[in-house]
């Protein structure tokens, strides 16, 4: 939808009957979910999304994913490997993520598909040595198979602030260890525009994100650390930085414009998964900055299974 065309539907909408809002609602998910040939059932503490004999289950305060879950049935339902005919994702659980043979991951709800991860990797291309920022670490399973690929003589710097999140990346993160996989370092801060600290929707899912983004009503409001990409490679000397997987939920516009200076500096390659903010996606405002820093070129990519693309920037050669 245009600039134009949202500003005439939020003039027009309060003038519409509250109960004919619902009821066209209402009628339109469920056209979606018949053409779709989906069900969604409400129990007491979970919702199941079930197409056929096959069921895929979340926590009722997650409901905010049923949309994905039923848009995205096939991505997520074949993610993991089911249990009969259901995947539950109601809660911390681990999984055998399909791509991923080596240990059960755990994640704290929703898993991260690796069809997305392959796709890190493949543009990606590390190398053993190299130093990577997974910002938006989830579970850990993205940081995990970074360190593998560059080895004991690279780095990976993994930043999760959601404290359910966190802890669940650094079970796997430690059993990925007894699996000899290389160190990850884990970071519990937000990457953000400044030092001071955020407030932070929590939800313990792949959805948490600054509490101006994310809104109210989808996990517990807390304080976390945050620190800008400058401050980071300053204080831990890092002499250079060569990948930067970005999925901050919103965030990456923040973090992309106040390394503007930092990425002139390093040139490291950048994958941002955009999101929407103000009910805009990201992606333009991303691609702007990358451009206006120079250096790049920039491409935007369809990712696998979801409708939400994916940013590629790559360093070019200088003259």
């Amino acid at each position: 939808m245009t600039a134009a065309g949202r500003t005439i539907r939020n003039l027009i909408r309060p003038l519409v009957p509250k109960p004919f809002l619902e009821r066209l609602r209402a009628w339109r998910w469920q056209r979606f979910l018949k053409a779709r040939g989906i069900a969604v059932r409400y129990k007491s503490d979970t919702i199941e999304v079930c197409r056929g004999e096959s069921i895929l289950r979340i926590a009722r305060r997650h409901e905010v994913y049923v949309t994905d879950m039923v848009a995205y049935f096939d991505y997520y339902y074949g993610s993991v490997q089911a249990d009969g005919n259901v995947v539950d994702f109601s809660g911390p659980r681990r999984h055998r993520l399909i791509g991923f043979d080596d240990f059960p991951v755990l994640f704290p709800s929703i898993p991260e598909p690796y069809t997305t991860l392959k796709q890190y990797l493949d543009f990606a291309s590390l190398r053993p040595g190299a130093v990577v920022l997974d910002l938006g670490a989830y579970a850990g399973v993205t940081s995990v198979v970074f360190a593998r690929e560059v080895g004991p003589t690279g780095e990976v710097f993994a930043f999760e602030p959601d404290a359910g999140n966190f802890q669940a990346a650094t079970e796997n993160v430690n059993t990925a260890r007894s699996f000899g996989y290389p160190l990850v370092t884990l970071i519990n801060e937000a990457v953000w525009r400044h030092n001071d600290g955020l407030d932070f929707s929590a939800e313990g899912a792949m959805g948490s994100s600054a509490a101006s983004i994310a809104g109210v009503g989808r996990g517990s409001i807390v304080r976390v650390p945050t620190t800008t990409l400058a401050r980071f490679f300053r204080e831990r000397r890092l002499s250079r930085i060569d990948f930067i997987k970005m999925d901050i939920e919103g965030a990456e516009v923040e973090a992309l414009d106040s390394s503007r200076e930092l990425l002139r500096q390093t040139r490291p390659k950048l994958m941002i998964e955009p999101h929407v903010v103000a009910e805009v996606l990201t992606t333009k405002r991303c691609c702007r900055i990358l451009r206006e820093i120079g250096g790049y070129e920039v491409r935007v990519v369809d990712q696998l299974g979801v409708s939400i693309p994916l940013i590629e920037a790559t360093p070019v050669a200088r003259g």
